[in-house]
């Protein structure tokens, strides 16, 4: 699946997601947050992505206002914009990344929460309790593949035979599950290595 296409399929899932308000009153306007940690300069298309998946999936202008925040690439501004969304008074926030999620998450109680999280696992980072049943008010797209991580260290040692130690950037606003699982991979990866 190409990006666009994923981000559009993202933007279908906000337009789906069920609002007991405009259900109520369907001439209001929904107002869906955006909240988004990157670069200022590359979030305008990311926008229009999620705008266009609104109106493939039906929405038309007049029946969705997006309103975005952006960090600008600093973590530490995601929970003021987070609070800003909420005083808007927005029905739904889509948020980017874990500290997005983890943002809108400490400033609202209420709000429902439609991740695009391609870091977490969701049940290990506590945003939902299970698969089959997940509770709570948080959605969205989580794609976080343990086994990628094994896959990771074994494609190394392939290529680099006598690997003995590897280097890991860890973002720690992303959890601690990422690197607990590459942690776990490289004790289990090298414990098969020994005669």
């Amino acid at each position: 699946m190409k990006r666009r296409e994923f981000i559009t399929l993202l933007g279908g899932a906000v337009a789906a997601w069920p609002l007991a308000a405009q259900a109520q009153r369907s001439e209001r306007t929904a107002r869906i947050g955006f909240l988004y940690p990157g670069p200022l300069a590359v979030a305008p298309p990311r926008i229009e992505i999620v705008l266009s998946g609104l109106r493939s999936a039906g929405r038309q202008g007049e029946q969705v206002e997006l309103v975005p925040r952006v960090a600008d690439s600093d973590p530490a501004r995601l929970p003021r914009l987070a609070a800003e969304l909420i005083e808007e008074k927005v029905d739904v926030v889509v948020a980017v990344s874990t500290a997005a999620v983890r943002a809108v998450q400490a400033a609202s109680t209420t709000i429902p929460i439609v991740a695009h999280d391609l870091e977490t696992d969701p049940v290990a980072s506590g945003f939902i309790a299970n698969y089959a049943q997940p509770g709570g008010r948080i959605t969205g797209v989580f794609f976080d593949f343990p086994d990628f991580r094994t896959k990771w260290l074994e494609l190394l040692r392939e290529v680099i035979p006598g690997l003995a130690s590897i280097a890991l950037l860890w973002d720690p606003a992303s959890g601690v599950a990422q690197l607990e699982a590459l942690q776990a991979a490289g004790t289990n990866s090298s414990s098969r290595r020994e005669p």
